[in-house]
């Protein structure tokens, strides 16, 4: 520019390029100059060479008899420029010339004589056609480069010793909300003031230890202000000549792999407690049965007028009521299938509707709206009954009887996989029931543990804490899952798979057919003396043979030496030993014919379905006369 500068200035051009052509013919740029009838004046011989032909065959011809029309063209408008301003103009471009095309940068600049006029123009052309190859390529790097930054799902960007963020990729960019040029250049307190100095003092520590720090877990916040897990890497930045000039940082985001975590956790948690409770309500029912057998002996002998008969009645109301609690703790458990049939959930709303718009009270709205044409499901009615009573009865308290319960249904077909707050469902259709409330809400630090049986926050004169747990137990025996929102009001939704297929015939129940008198032989094996007890007072008053024994091992030896008199066998599952279900196999070895009634006040890994299909009929824990008599009946007349 200085050069040309110079040129410009210079009045006698020709007294120039006298004394200066020697420099001009070794210049490897095309230097020419061309008057104002567009005449050359001037070409040295890099120019000639790149045209192809002699100084001399150009000197005194018009340009556009030397150039390419579109050359032309483009140069006539920049040297008539020239003239018109008397200033000098920079061009740039591909051209074609006779050797093929070439990227070309010229510097036009007027040449004045003692007025000041421009008598002609001075070009420098300069081959930038390698340079120009090498920014292209450059350019194609770079964005290969940054497409292949874009395409990973990580969030990457580099920053300095200083902590100015000199590079991101998209995801990075996403995450904080802003456009790239918006973020690179830009120092970290500047961008996040709150965190900018405690993830400094962490890049400083790779940086001056040279070590990468891999694997760190920890909560981001993203632009829309959800926190979010990742997991972060940070490994040196160094320039070409293997010095750290700052801290490369690949983030993760795992929030999805620590929620599939938190639910694997939680459901051996869940697990364990189902155990546990399995265990409980075996210990119970057989207590459970004494008591109820026992007070319904009392109950018989006392007769209707006795004045203890209203107090025998108590007994085994509150015995039922126990028995409704380990019921739902052997649910909770996951131990036991309930049986099924189809279902219609807007069909269980409707015959509820009038019972839990009394239950929530007068000062309290229910809004219901049932989708029209519901796919049906295949649930056991009583379970699914439970669930929306439990539902409901917790919306009602946490409302006080004061607001709006609004209960809907709905089909949704699920494109991926659902995982819910203790379970995941695979894709597929499903049928959607939410029951949600105006209440208060559910306190964050209240909302991991509200499925956990026993946990409530009502106290104990209240809430026994087992609503949720088994509305979680019911919808993990059916197949579906319960989550729970919080924002903007509380709604528990749960999902049940679409009944695709008619049930078999037995999954339904068969229903007692009620005591009758009989003369057959009935050989009873419990561990517990109280059982024991308890059917020999049941039985013997209708007329039936007794052989009893103590446990699995003593069963079989009485049914070997009396096997042609037994007509029936109650064996109960859980003995020690040899239990009911081995029991079982060693009786049907002796005698396959043999009918046999598996009791259990514990919830077996079997299902009743099972249970009839390889053993025999079932009956649980604890059962009242009528069942017992109804269950000999049924089983000996099929």
């Amino acid at each position: 520019m200085v050069l040309c500068q110079f040129i410009s200035a210079y009045s006698d051009f020709r007294e120039f390029f006298m004394k200066r052509q020697p420099f001009a013919e070794a210049a490897q740029d095309s230097i020419f100059i061309i008057n104002r009838a567009g005449r050359f004046e001037y070409v040295n011989r890099f120019a000639a060479r790149q045209l192809n032909r002699k100084p001399e065959d150009i000197i005194g011809t018009v340009h556009h008899t030397v150039f390419p029309p579109t050359v032309v063209e483009k140069q006539e408008k920049s040297i008539k420029r020239v003239f018109d301003s008397g200033k000098p103009f920079y061009a740039e471009g591909e051209v074609v010339l006779a050797r093929g095309p070439v990227w070309l940068g010229t510097w036009l600049v007027p040449m004045k004589d003692d007025a000041g006029a421009t008598r002609a123009v001075m070009g420098i052309s300069r081959d930038m056609t390698a340079l120009k190859r090498s920014e292209v390529k450059f350019r194609n790097l770079q964005l290969e480069y940054q497409t292949i930054l874009d395409s990973v799902p990580a969030m990457i960007w580099y920053k300095d010793t200083k902590n100015n963020i000199l590079h991101v990729n998209r995801a990075a960019a996403a995450a904080f909300g802003k456009s790239k040029n918006k973020i690179e250049g830009k120092n970290c307190r500047e961008l996040f003031p709150d965190e900018a100095e405690e993830y400094h003092r962490d890049d400083m520590e790779v940086i001056m230890s040279g070590k990468p720090k891999l694997g760190i877990v920890e909560q981001m916040q993203i632009a829309s202000g959800e926190k979010r897990w990742v997991q972060t890497d940070k490994v040196p930045y160094r320039d070409e000549k293997g010095d750290i000039v700052g801290v490369v940082l690949f983030v993760l985001d795992i929030t999805e792999r620590k929620r599939m975590e938190e639910h694997f956790l939680e459901s051996h948690k869940m697990e364990a407690i189902g155990r546990l409770a399995g265990g409980i309500a075996h210990e119970f029912n057989n207590v459970l049965s004494g008591v109820m057998g026992s007070a319904y002996m009392i109950k018989k002998d006392l007769g209707a007028a006795h004045p203890s008969h209203a107090d025998v009645d108590e007994i085994i109301a509150l015995s039922k009521r126990a028995a409704s609690v380990v019921s739902q703790l052997l649910a909770f458990g996951q131990r036991w299938q309930s049986p099924k049939a189809i279902l219609n959930l807007n069909d269980l709303i409707e015959r509820n509707k009038k019972m839990l718009a009394d239950m929530i009270g007068e000062s309290a709205q229910l809004d219901i709206k049932l989708a029209p044409g519901l796919p049906s499901v295949l649930a056991n009615a009583d379970n699914m009954e439970q669930a929306l009573l439990n539902l409901c009865l917790n919306s009602r308290d946490a409302m006080q009887g004061v607001g709006r319960l609004s209960i809907a249904t709905r089909s949704i077909a699920m494109r991926t996989s659902l995982v819910g707050d203790h379970s995941a469902l695979p894709p597929g259709p499903y049928v959607l029931l939410e029951v949600a409330d105006s209440g208060p809400g559910i306190s964050p630090k209240d909302l991991p543990r509200i499925f956990e049986p026993f946990f409530s926050t009502k106290g104990p004169d209240k809430s026994r804490g087992l609503g949720l747990s088994i509305v979680y137990a019911i919808m993990k025996e059916h197949g579906g899952t319960v989550t729970v929102q919080c924002e903007p009001k509380t709604t528990f939704r749960l999902f049940l798979p679409v009944c695709v297929k008619e049930p078999s015939s037995d999954t339904v129940e068969d229903k007692a057919q009620g005591a009758q008198r009989g003369r057959q032989t009935i050989l009873v094996a419990d561990d517990e003396a109280v059982i024991r007890k308890m059917l020999v007072r049941i039985l013997q008053p209708h007329n039936y043979a007794l052989l009893v024994a103590k446990d699995g091992r003593e069963a079989v030896e009485i049914f070997r030496a009396n096997q042609d008199k037994v007509a029936l066998v109650f064996l109960d599952v859980v003995m020690p030993e040899v239990d009911g279900i081995q029991a079982c196999e060693r009786i049907r070895t002796l005698r396959p014919d043999a009918k046999i009634v598996l009791m259990s006040g514990y919830a077996t890994a079997v299902s009743e379905k099972a249970v009839r299909d390889h053993y025999g009929a079932f009956i649980a824990k604890p059962f009242t006369p009528e069942e017992i008599l109804g269950k000999i009946r049924e089983v000996l007349n099929a």
